[in-house]
């Protein structure tokens, strides 16, 4: 009641009365156009959230195992991920436009750098005495990662 109250003293642009979202609703239902925009959507969601969760689990992975990659690439994450990534959505719109790549680059950019992240925060995660438990009973490094490593990262991815 308060929103159709509201809408209707308020511009419809910015803030359109309950009665008006349904019934525009109900015709882009039917109509298929909101079908295809849903698809249009999840499309974008897919492609840039897969891309970013490869990305950045391998990245963080790396980052998280290695010295060198975490001293080589710590400063592009952490200052990449505190930017304000939303000015960046003007000029993907200028070189990529507005189809499904923009919209899944800027789901890219907001997902790869936290994940990334988190990758690097659950490969740290695993007890240096289990570590030194698994190498006293003669586990190579690839054992290491996949009894001890690997399961103490999974909450954190």
């Amino acid at each position: 009641m308060a929103w159709e109250i509201a809408g209707r003293l308020a511009d419809a642009v910015f803030f359109a009365p309950f009665s008006g979202v349904i019934t525009a609703w109900w015709s882009l239902m039917f109509s298929g156009g909101l079908p295809l925009a849903l698809t249009a959507s999840l499309q974008a969601l897919l492609v840039g959230f897969g891309l970013a969760l490869v990305l950045g689990l391998t990245v963080g992975s790396l980052m998280g195992l290695s010295r060198s990659f975490k001293y080589l690439l710590d400063i592009f994450v952490n200052t990449l991920m505190v930017a304000p990534l939303v000015a960046v959505i003007p000029v993907i719109a200028i070189f990529l436009g507005l189809d499904v790549w923009a919209r899944a680059a800027v789901v890219f950019l907001f997902a790869v750098f936290v994940i990334t992240v988190n990758a690097e925060a659950g490969m740290k995660a695993a007890s240096p005495d289990l570590i030194e438990m698994a190498r006293s009973f003669g586990l190579g490094r690839s054992q290491i990662f996949r009894v001890v490593i690997l399961p103490a990262a999974l909450p954190a991815f």
